[in-house]
């Protein structure tokens, strides 16, 4: 849980996430260039999916974009 109602923003949580994202990313990359692959192989082919598969991409974002807004306007009190 990255919200919590009683003390807000989790920053411990938040900073294990990003952290967590970061050493997949650079994993990946890495067990791609000992493979004989590019660094960015990684990345690029999750660019790929995204290009690929753009319409339930974008619909997942905008749905994703609506569920965030109404959970604020729900803490805030609208």
């Amino acid at each position: 849980m990255l919200w919590d109602p009683v003390f807000g923003w989790d920053w411990d949580r938040i900073r294990l996430l990003t952290m967590t994202l970061g050493f997949l990313y650079l994993f990946t990359g890495f067990i791609s260039a000992t493979e004989g692959g590019e660094f960015l192989d990684p990345t690029f082919a999750l660019i790929g999916w995204v290009s690929a598969n753009e319409v339930p991409v974008l619909i997942g974002a905008t749905v994703l974009s609506m569920a965030i807004f109404a959970f604020w306007r729900r803490e805030v009190g609208w």
